[in-house]
């Protein structure tokens, strides 16, 4: 299965535009059932709207933990799916639902059972705010139906997770199309809140999923019996008005079925692209169908089984964030970032000698994609795009694939290039496969002409000779001109870009005084002037040495963790410089420094703890730690 260079258009639709595949049914409504028994709390919660931890105890009849002003560190355990499941807080065995949380007025209260017909009518009323599930102690989920009128003009589920943060686990967004399968409204809240709080319970132990990363699922948590994972994406040219959308960094989620579950873990993009030209929707639908036809049968017979391991999963092409295989009319360019330099040598040298092979990635800049579509487990190559740009000039592929493989010839051709399934296979001769690699490891652009007497250059095609009229090339872009969001610090704004960091799996916490917030430590990055420090140290000395002043920081934010949540400052960044003859650390969240009340405290707590770093570290220190505050409930 391969095509031209000029695979014809798929089906092309604006990403605006409604389609039939979102047909609208009407869901089943629930009978009138279960009294509702949420009380106003007593004493002073009127007045104020974060409760206490006995209220707390009382109304939702689980057990908070004791608050210490030294530092709690969680254990490590492994519990079993089932175990994870009863974490979750279903204590109605009227409604099988948590509880919820209703606000009025500076009134807060927790509904234990609430009516559902009263709950399920507030949720589908466009006037009334998102429902509040209280899934953990740590993990609240709202829900809401939204009607999409903006773009797909369909009804929706909107599942928006606020508390992943905890376990170091971006937040989780999950939509569903309205009556997309037989399943009555209760039940379908019930698991995806299971679902919710699996991701938080799998991230809590070490296991957070990220972009274009795969979880599956006990059958027990499974929405149907064909959904078996759900894979992992950030949003791009996708309409997302009328959303719940989080505040801090966040996922949308797509369920995927058993046959699809091999791309999903080995070649995730190939996947999402197949989904959006099924429903026409440019680069993949944010919404789920739930009873959807699976778009891969399984493997079949692909170019990629030679490249990935698809029977125990060992090993994939190699992908690297921010690289794409862009195709510009019949050249096809491959743009290299140059602040993952160290990642893709070790891809290239990860290959073979005479294979180089890259997975791409999707990016905003180009018109439209390369598709594999499956027939009787053969694959064939469409191109899914944007309707609204006239004429398409650069489309991106999925995978390039070098092969040292040609054997030079009377003509003097050196290379040939085609597109196979959703991917570009280059042949060339060994000589050329060593110019290339030696210009990536040189980080130096470089092309090579195809299908012509040719010979490589360093940016440039053959002299002495008839203009190719192809070529295979390496661009190398800049942090600044990278297809993704920027890394800034919550201090100042400062650039987090090319900089090593090292994500905090297991981090202390520390809770507020009346049991409602806590924070974590959740990364550490290590500023340019420590960049030496860095190669010196293992991971374990650089966590130990800004360990303690991490603990030092949680320990004084404590008792203003509900200040700091009222103005927004979830956030946080401490910056702190060491050096012989010279100490400083600067704190700050949203761009603004901390209320001037919580300094005097700071200092009484961190200048210690830096000083008796400073004694101890054999090397210059200059980090910045990332922390984040969240609430209970």
């Amino acid at each position: 299965g391969s095509a031209s260079s000029d695979a014809p258009p798929y089906s092309e639709l604006s990403p605006s535009s409604p389609t039939n595949q979102f047909t609208e049914q009407p869901a089943p409504i629930l009978p009138a059932g279960v009294q509702g028994m949420g009380d106003v709390l007593p004493g002073n919660a009127g007045r104020n709207p974060h409760l206490t931890g006995a209220q707390l105890t009382e109304m939702m009849n689980f057990q908070l933990p004791a608050y210490t002003p030294t530092a709690r560190q969680r254990q490590n355990r492994n519990r079993t799916e089932s175990e994870m499941s009863a974490v979750i807080m279903f204590n109605s065995t009227a409604t099988n639902l948590p509880p919820i949380i209703r606000r009025s007025n500076e009134e807060t209260r927790i509904v234990n059972n609430p009516d559902l017909d009263t709950l399920f009518s507030q949720i589908r009323d466009e006037q009334e705010d998102p429902i509040t599930f209280i899934v953990n102690k740590n993990l609240v989920v709202r829900v809401k139906i939204v009607n999409l009128d903006c773009c797909v003009e369909k009804k929706c589920w909107c599942f928006t997770s606020d508390g992943m943060g905890a376990s170091n686990q971006e937040e989780i967004v999950v939509l569903i199309k309205c009556g997309s399968y037989d399943v009555d409204d209760r039940t379908l809240t019930r698991k995806v809140l299971q679902q919710m709080n699996h991701i938080f319970e799998k991230a809590k132990h070490g296991h957070p999923v990220s972009d274009l990363e795969q979880l599956e699922y006990d059958a027990s948590l499974c929405c149907t019996p064909k959904n078996v994972a759900m894979l992992f994406f950030k949003h791009s040219l996708q309409c997302i008005k009328k959303l719940i959308i989080p505040t801090s960094p966040y996922l949308f989620g797509m369920y995927i079925e058993k046959s699809e579950l091999p791309w999903a873990k080995n070649f995730p993009l190939r996947l999402l692209l197949r989904v959006g030209a099924e429903y026409k929707y440019y680069p993949c639908p944010l919404l789920n169908i739930l009873d959807r036809p699976a778009v891969y049968d399984g493997v079949g017979r692909t170019i990629l089984d030679l490249l990935a391991d698809f029977r125990n999963f060992q090993y994939t092409i190699p992908r690297v964030v921010g690289v794409t295989i862009n195709l510009r009319g019949k050249d096809t360019i491959i743009r290299l970032p140059q602040h993952r330099y160290d990642e893709i040598m070790k891809a290239v040298n990860s290959c073979e000698e005479n294979v180089l092979s890259l997975a791409g990635n999707f990016s905003t800049t180009c018109d439209g994609h390369l598709v594999a579509v499956e027939k009787d487990g053969r694959y064939k190559t469409q191109t899914l795009s944007i309707v609204l740009k006239a004429n398409r000039k650069v489309t991106c592929a999925s995978f390039v694939v070098i092969s040292a493989a040609l054997k030079a010839n009377q003509d003097g051709v050196k290379a040939k290039a085609s597109i196979v399934e959703d991917g570009v296979m280059v042949q060339v001769t060994p000589e050329v496969m060593k110019e290339f690699k030696q210009a990536i490891k040189d980080m130096k652009e470089f092309s090579f002409g195809t299908g012509e007497s040719s010979s490589a250059s360093g940016g440039a095609t053959a002299s002495g000779g008839d203009e190719v009229s192809s070529k295979v090339g390496i661009e190398w872009s800049s942090a600044d001109v990278m297809d993704r969001p920027r890394l800034l610090s919550p201090i100042d704004g400062t650039s987090f870009d090319n900089l090593t960091n090292m994500k905090i799996r297991h981090s202390y916490d520390y809770t507020s005084n009346n049991l409602t917030a806590k924070i974590h430590w959740i990364e550490v990055y290590f500023l340019p002037q420590d960049s030496d420090t860095v190669q010196r140290l293992s991971a374990r000395e650089l966590g130990q040495m800004t360990s303690s002043v991490a603990k030092a920081c949680m320990s004084a934010l404590s008792a203003h963790l509900m200040t700091l949540l009222a103005l927004d400052m979830t956030r946080i960044g401490l910056r702190v410089n060491l050096a012989a003859d010279f100490v400083e650390y600067k704190i700050g969240a949203n761009l603004s420094t901390l209320p001037a009340e919580l300094l005097p405290g700071l200092d009484d707590k961190l200048v210690p703890a830096i000083h008796t770093v400073m004694s101890s570290a054999q090397e210059r220190v200059a980090v910045e730690l990332i922390f984040q505050v969240v609430k209970i409930v």
